[in-house]
């Protein structure tokens, strides 16, 4: 993504879009505005000079405008009028700042523990950037795409990822904030991708959107306007069914819980049943489990929005209901505790999304 954000701010430069250069170029990290400020400095062009002395008066960095006065005396030696930078005081950029159009997808975890987060956003009037990400459920973003298409290509794009995605898989429509969270939250935990996910970030953060952080799922407008489906019936629900919990010694606890609910003798099946519950309260207590349970409240606060994305509003109360206690968080932690421990080797595992956007589009 580095390379055609450079390039498309060099562009707006050129066709006199300062403003909007100048805010593209508050996103890049320190090292590329840097390369962008030499950059600029060489282009001999009054539309360049006034590009930088704006971009001073937004910059905090005493050596990147350090660095923008040296481009701007080297643009006067080059016989451009260059105004002298100054610092401004509250931004002139924020009050100018339209905001773009957005669009975003999200799927649920297939059995691999992989999800989707795409978006696009727009870039001039049919233009759109469009990203697709890969995050996994215990090792984050893994995977970051993108590469500009056309409004026709978007829609395309769209239709063949929602007509070939099948249930038990969905994909989605969230909001585009959302999704640029969701691909932070990932490259964090990952450590990859991170200044293409900040840049992404940028983009939509004019959008304004009703979902923009966890803590407005729980505030949509959903709420009351139906009876909450049973918990039963909500982690048995079909886009909860590929997702599968792992963690570091699982084969081992799977052969120990096996050991202690099948010995050698016959016991009835109110002992097996006392046995299991007292093992997943000791592996509770185990840290490569205990570890996972953030992230697997944040995997069902996704789910909610997904449910209400999809209008199945029962679920959607009923899973907010849940993650407001503690101790329905636990119930449900426990439950897929349970189903990773009696998981069938033979099973199936579930088709994912399509995970090749390029393919669908003729470039």
């Amino acid at each position: 993504m580095k390379e055609w954000a450079m390039e498309e701010i060099v562009r707006d430069i050129e066709s006199g879009q300062i403003e909007r250069a100048a805010r593209e170029a508050l996103a890049l990290p320190a090292i590329e505005l840097g390369e962008l400020i030499v950059r600029t400095g060489r282009m001999k062009s009054p539309n360049a000079a006034a590009f930088l002395a704006l971009l001073y008066g937004e910059e905090a960095d005493k050596r990147l405008q350090k660095l923008i006065k040296k481009s701007l005396f080297i643009l006067r030696t080059l016989g451009v009028p260059a105004p002298e930078p100054r610092a401004s005081g509250e931004s002139v950029l924020k009050k100018s700042e339209v905001a773009r159009e957005t669009h975003a997808l999200l799927s649920n975890y297939d059995a691999g523990q992989t999800r989707a987060v795409l978006v696009a956003v727009q870039r001039k009037k049919n233009e759109f950037l469009f990203v697709h990400g890969a995050t996994s459920f215990s090792r984050g973003l893994e995977e970051l795409r993108s590469f500009e298409i056309s409004r026709e290509e978007l829609g395309e794009i769209v239709r063949e990822y929602t007509s070939k995605t099948r249930r038990p898989m969905v994909l989605a429509p969230i909001s585009a904030s959302y999704a640029a969270f969701l691909l932070e939250e990932a490259s964090a935990a990952s450590g990859r991708h991170s200044d293409d996910v900040r840049t992404l970030a940028h983009l939509v953060a004019s959008s304004k959107e009703e979902v923009e952080r966890p803590a407005d799922v729980y505030l949509l407008e959903a709420r009351g306007s139906s009876a909450p489906a049973s918990l039963d019936a909500v982690l048995d629900s079909d886009i909860l069914s590929p997702f599968a919990l792992d963690w570091k010694g699982m084969e081992e606890d799977r052969k120990r819980l096996k050991d202690v609910t099948n010995p050698a003798i016959v016991i009835p099946p109110h002992l097996i049943q006392e046995r299991t519950e007292s093992f997943l309260e000791e592996l509770l207590g185990k840290e490569d489990v205990k570890s996972r349970l953030p992230a697997f409240k944040r995997m069902l606060e996704d789910t909610a929005y997904l449910f209400y994305s999809l209008g199945e509003k029962a679920n959607y109360e009923a899973l907010v209901d849940l993650l407001k206690n503690e101790e329905g968080v636990l119930k449900a932690f426990l439950f897929f505790l349970r189903k990773a421990l009696q998981k069938k080797d033979e099973l199936e595992q579930e088709p994912g999304v399509i995970i090749d956007p390029r393919s669908l589009v003729s470039r």
